[in-house]
């Protein structure tokens, strides 16, 4: 089977070299086609100078004819030619196969099986059968068709990876803006919300001031006229009187909430910090949970996941807080959605999250602080946890989950802080992670970040 490219000419084709005289008789041409069977049709020539060309079929069907076998077997080619002229598209050697094959559809219907003369230089010229390009065309099609289908397969490849890669690239740049947003978000809700818990208790004094007034209008006022009546009325002041003290209690239990929140907060945002500090555990942990708030209470189809905290007595480690931060959230995280996952199958469940921290000091090795996160969730397989660390692995429907939290959290631990991460887990029982991050970060470590 002949092998083509995609970029094949026509002298890449099978030609057929057959080349008489005008002069020459017409039984030479029979002789010639019955010698050989494939050959399209011959090309006719006077004094080297190309004339035309006879294809088989229009040769044959001349000499079918009556008295057609008398008539040009026995005379020069040029009669034959004469009497049945036919166009013939002549093309160079170096013509691409496309480009032929359009040409040769384009020919009247009658002519559209015709051989094709293909120039190989000005006075050399060889024929190419209609059939045998059509073919060729048709491959150069499939090879079009099979090199467009790589392509597209490898563009596809190249577009998940680049899209791996931007996911990647975002979530650290998220994270990374994730600090400056946070701290920048505290401290603009701090100042308001600190005038607004510093003046509750003034509105509070304020508010009874103004009722003990009222009352006293009231009591020495038992009648006041018509408009003083009618507003009275309108705003129902019995009820303002009885509810605005609660109002206020409100806002000052709000207003103690925001700034906790805002303390929180300004322990996450330490997001962005390129250099390592010493802090508390506890507090990084803390303030996870305190962000988490909102899924670890109760929802619709789920009773609220209990906290239980085993805090011991640790020392403040030299880390990168923010990045811990953003561990402990994504193994929270975790926990939260597998604790989701096995209450759909089991509602007799009480979900609940351990947490507990200890110091552990062995011969020879530096002070490590472990940090256990357990949770009841539905649990994962050997299997799975084999591919806990892979980048986009992940066991959440498409749309909950990027697979990017424990790939992120791993080389945090481990080679920006010298630590270690495992997992111990078990279907339907549940999932032990287990973080042990040194006191003192590592002089290896922290040239590694």
């Amino acid at each position: 089977m002949l092998q083509l490219h995609l970029d094949a000419r026509l002298h890449d084709l099978p030609l057929h070299t057959a080349t008489l005289d005008v002069n020459q008789l017409g039984q030479t041409a029979i002789d010639l086609f019955a010698n050989q069977p494939r050959l399209p049709g011959i090309v006719l020539c006077r004094d080297r100078q190309f004339i035309g060309i006879v294809s088989r079929q229009a040769f044959f069907e001349g000499m079918s004819r009556r008295y057609g076998q008398d008539l040009y077997s026995r005379r020069p080619l040029q009669v034959f030619h004469t009497c049945n002229p036919t166009p013939a598209l002549v093309l160079t050697a170096d013509t691409p196969i496309a480009t032929a094959a359009n040409q040769t559809l384009q020919r009247p219907l009658e002519q559209a099986y015709e051989p094709i003369a293909v120039q190989l230089s000005p006075n050399s010229y060889q024929l190419l059968s209609a059939r045998d390009l059509l073919l060729a065309h048709t491959e150069i099609h499939r090879l079009t068709a099979t090199q467009l289908r790589e392509q597209s397969d490898r563009l596809t490849q190249t577009v998940n990876s680049l899209q791996q890669t931007q996911t990647q690239l975002i979530q650290a740049e998220k994270m990374s803006a994730l600090g400056q947003m946070v701290a920048g978000i505290a401290h603009e809700i701090n100042n308001p919300i600190s005038f607004v818990y510093g003046n509750v208790d003034h509105a509070q004094k304020y508010s009874r001031d103004l009722m003990t007034l009222i009352q006293l209008y009231q009591r020495h006022y038992p009648e006041p006229n018509r408009e003083i009546q009618a507003a009275i009325e309108e705003i129902d002041l019995d009820f303002l009187i009885a509810d605005l003290d609660k109002t206020l209690n409100s806002m000052h239990l709000g207003a103690s909430r925001v700034r906790e929140i805002v303390r929180s907060l300004r322990t996450f945002s330490r997001l962005d910090e390129a250099q390592t500090k010493a802090v508390s555990l506890h507090d990084g942990i803390d303030s996870t949970l305190l962000i988490l708030r909102s899924r670890l209470r109760e929802q619709r189809d789920r009773p609220e996941i209990q906290i239980h905290k085993h805090y011991g007595e640790i020392p403040r480690i030299e880390c990168y807080a923010g990045q811990i931060n953003q561990v402990f959230l994504n193994l929270l995280s975790n926990a939260i959605d597998a604790i989701e996952a096995r209450y759909q199958q089991d509602a007799l469940l009480e979900p609940q999250i351990e947490i507990r921290t200890e110091l552990q000091i062995a011969p020879g090795q530096p002070p490590r602080v472990a940090v256990y996160i357990i949770d009841n969730g539905i649990g994962m397989s050997s299997e799975v946890r084999q591919r806990l660390f892979t980048p986009f692995f992940t066991t959440k429907p498409v749309g909950q989950g990027t697979g990017l939290g424990l790939a992120i959290s791993y080389p945090i631990v481990v080679e920006k802080h010298g630590g270690r991460i495992r997992c111990e887990s078990e279907p339907g029982v549940g999932t032990e992670f287990c973080l042990e991050i040194p006191v003192a970060l590592p002089a290896k470590a922290e040239v590694a970040v």
